[in-house]
């Protein structure tokens, strides 16, 4: 079983990956004050704390693995729960894996130029699978170690940027002149996905509960507490890399994902890339670990609950959900070999956006439903929090559609593609 220390783990080895080391660059070509800015960090932890609150009552009334697909089964039909399910499994998970191991080859070809990109990315997605198919205790100790040099890598960057630093530039905690207008513009909310986008994974928790000893408590513990932790990081990386470098050099960088690279070339001349590309790659790691390990929790759950489905359920003797792990990987390396991912990124944000704001939505009539008394957790700050929330993505699923049509719209085709595949599981029957 799982404990408090790997739960809280999960949700911040989701979180961390590439979003923060690269989207500073893309929000200072169109977001010209450092205030503003950090806002949108602000925000985006605000959106992920508020969505957290939700999430943590949620699992604490109905602790069992399967995320949204568990939720929204019970509290609208199974039919928008299977939506939610097959929309994580196929794309929700598999994509962001492939970006992670792609981001990771991409990092990592500075040092060996010599291996193909794809393989690298392959490679490293099916040791990832290795490593959670063995024994519990195996796949728990790698995650959990490379999670640990993840944080300490991220605040090591932080301390280095801060205080090693030659010549800093000043950063503008408080408003200036347009500051507060910019907050009203499109381009503050089209940066403000790529916010969102880094902060993804702070519902990771809820995908294992079922494998979580007391999961009513710890999966609270293990949402909150990694989303705070993600979010105090964050801010000061931010803060960091725009006390690093001048804002003007940021808006003239012309591969937006070097921004690392140019903070950490500013203390150690000539190898900055190298340097920053190395660290990047060995915390991208646990990313791919971590979306290798929770998104077969969910395969297993609809396997478990539709009879045509249920190879997915088949554990080995340790345990482990193989034939869910086997599809998981086999869907990763599909996108890999894709390899153009940059639509698909913001095709992802819109379909899982819209299934968190249901999910949210449905803790007001959850609360509704059950009345009586109940001793778990209950969400912080209820109903603002779960307001401020749906309002924020509410806000994010707006500006995807408008900048993003035909994605938003792919996902929509997709999320009704699985309905035929529900009402062809369904006819046999819901366990």
């Amino acid at each position: 079983m799982i404990g408090r220390f790997t739960a809280a783990g999960v949700v911040i080895a989701s979180m961390v990956g590439t979003g923060v080391f690269v989207a500073l660059g893309y929000q200072a070509a169109s977001i010209k004050s450092t205030f503003a800015i950090l806002l949108l960090w602000v925000l985006g932890g605000i959106y992920a704390l508020c969505g957290a609150f939700c999430y943590a009552e949620l699992a604490s009334r109905m602790p069992r693995s399967g995320g949204e697909y568990h939720f929204l089964s019970r509290i609208y039909h199974p039919a928008l729960g299977f939506l939610a399910g097959w929309a994580t499994v196929t794309v929700g998970f598999a994509a962001p894996t492939a970006v992670a191991a792609l981001a990771f080859a991409s990092y990592m070809s500075i040092l060996t130029t010599d291996l193909n990109e794809q393989l690298m990315a392959v490679g490293m997605i099916l040791l990832c699978g290795c490593m959670h198919m063995g024994k519990a205790e195996v796949g728990r100790s790698f995650q959990n170690g490379f999670t640990a040099i993840k944080i300490v890598l991220l605040v090591g960057l932080v301390v280095m940027f801060l205080f090693l630093t030659i010549d800093p530039q000043p950063v503008s905690l408080l408003p200036g002149k347009g500051d507060l207008n910019m907050v009203l513009t499109m381009e503050f909310a089209t940066a403000f996905v790529f916010v969102t986008y880094s902060f993804s994974g702070w519902n990771a928790a809820v995908y294992v509960a079922g494998e979580i000893r007391r999961a009513k408590q710890i999966v609270p513990y293990a949402l909150l507490g990694g989303t705070t932790l993600v979010l105090a990081l964050y801010l000061l990386l931010n803060y960091a890399f725009l006390q690093s470098i001048p804002f003007a050099e940021i808006e003239a960088l012309e591969s937006k994902e070097k921004i690392a690279a140019l903070a950490v070339g500013k203390i150690f001349s000539g190898q900055g890339e190298k340097i920053s590309n190395l660290l990047i790659s060995i915390g991208l790691i646990s990313t791919v670990g971590a979306l290798v390990f929770i998104s077969p929790r969910i395969s297993q759950a609809i396997g478990e609950d539709f009879k045509p489905l249920s190879f997915l359920s088949r554990k080995n003797k340790n345990g482990i959900p193989v034939t869910a792990i086997c599809a998981q990987l086999f869907l990763s390396i599909l996108f890999v070999l894709a390899s153009n991912l940059q639509s698909i990124l913001m095709y992802v944000e819109f379909t899982l956006i819209s299934f968190s704001f249901l999910t949210v939505f449905g803790l007001f009539l959850l609360r509704r439903k059950c009345s009586g008394s109940f001793e778990g957790y209950m969400a912080w700050g209820f109903p603002w929090t779960p307001l401020l929330f749906l309002l924020m993505s509410g806000w994010v699923l707006v500006s995807v559609f408008s900048r993003h049509t035909l994605e938003s719209c792919v996902g929509l085709l997709t999320i009704l593609a699985g309905l035929a595949l529900y009402f062809l599981s369904s006819r046999s029957s819901i366990k």
